[in-house]
């Protein structure tokens, strides 16, 4: 009879424990890169919040920062709420943002509004949104909100320390899995200050260099006109103090906005575009050089009606503060 060969039964045994732990190993291995697959998605995801509620706020801080309360009012009338973790129950420290709400920062994100709302774990991401805050700059107050946006991780839930303060600073939590973004709205609105008092800037040199350019081309030139209009359907009643061949039409009316859809409008006659008389946040600016708020010929208040003559550009940020920068008519 010819001998047989096989395996033993501790051989069998040593094979199958061998095959268990490789087994055990590959789905750790598998668990990890999963987990750090699911933390790439949600640093992804993050990145894609701070670029929609960055444009999202820039298209509707003019509604946003005109509410007290912890809202973003976009101009299309909705409210956006915060989405904040659970404080009881089974769901403590879980948030629920709800899709339909989101679709604004969705568009903006480049993702669905299902997609934008969950993190790479699945999980809803918290907003988190201050009621208005005001900073000063330069003497300028303005106003802002900060909004946070912040993952709860891999345990679902956001952890006991990870806040937005009411002064706007977002804190995470030591130690703990959750990832967020700061929207600073302080920051924001310093930056669009700084935007506008640049571009208002520019905007009164041109409107300077336009007296200059009207007063060198009046053959009978005197500082007693004023050169900073009027084109001649505007003219007021008190020529020839009036600068009657200039194309700027008088604003004795009231301030009229830099960019004007009918007939001649003020930026084209200075030789600016829309944007240079736009301020940080997309509004235009305002001209004002006929009204009592200047001197002009046409004032009412007889200590404004002599030179020097002047005009003022004026913006109004999003909460109400005017901020306005004056020409003054010389040589």
């Amino acid at each position: 009879m010819k001998k047989q060969s096989g395996f033993t039964l501790i051989e069998l045994a040593v094979v199958i424990v061998i095959l268990i732990g490789l087994a055990i190993y590959g789905m750790e291995g598998l668990g990890n890169m999963l987990d750090f697959k699911s933390r790439i998605d949600t640093e992804n995801k993050v990145k894609s919040w701070r670029k929609a509620i960055e444009s999202v706020y820039l298209d509707n801080s003019a509604t946003i920062d005109v509410q007290t309360t912890a809202i973003l009012r976009l101009v299309s009338g909705t409210d956006i709420s915060p989405a904040l973790p659970a404080t009881t129950g089974a769901s403590i420290g879980k948030c629920s943002m709800v899709a339909a709400n989101m679709l604004e920062f969705a568009n903006r994100g480049g993702h669905s509004a299902a997609d934008m709302i969950q993190d790479g774990h699945h999980n809803s991401f918290c907003l988190y949104i201050t009621p208005r805050l005001s900073t000063t700059v330069s003497g300028t107050t303005l106003f802002y909100h900060s909004v946070a946006i912040v993952s709860p991780g891999r345990n679902g839930r956001i952890d006991t320390g990870t806040t937005l303060d009411a002064a706007g600073n977002l804190t995470l939590a030591a130690g703990s899995d959750d990832v967020g973004i700061l929207f600073d709205g302080r920051k924001f609105a310093a930056d669009r200050y700084n935007q506008t008092i640049a571009a208002m800037q520019r905007t009164v040199d041109a409107y300077s260099a336009y007296y200059a350019a009207r007063y060198q081309s009046d053959g009978t030139r005197s500082l007693s006109n004023d050169y900073f209009s009027c084109g001649a359907a505007t003219c007021p009643s008190t020529l020839p103090r009036w600068d009657t061949s200039s194309e700027m039409i008088a604003t004795c009316s009231g301030a009229i906005a830099m960019v004007q859809t009918t007939g001649t409008s003020p930026h084209t006659v200075l030789g600016l575009s829309a944007l240079d008389v736009t301020d940080g946040w997309g509004n235009l600016f305002t001209m004002d050089n006929c009204t009592d708020a200047v001197r002009s010929p046409s004032s009412t208040i007889a200590a404004r009606q002599s030179p020097p003559y002047t005009s003022q550009i004026s913006a109004t940020l999003p909460g109400g503060t005017v901020l306005s920068m004056t020409v003054v008519g010389q040589i």
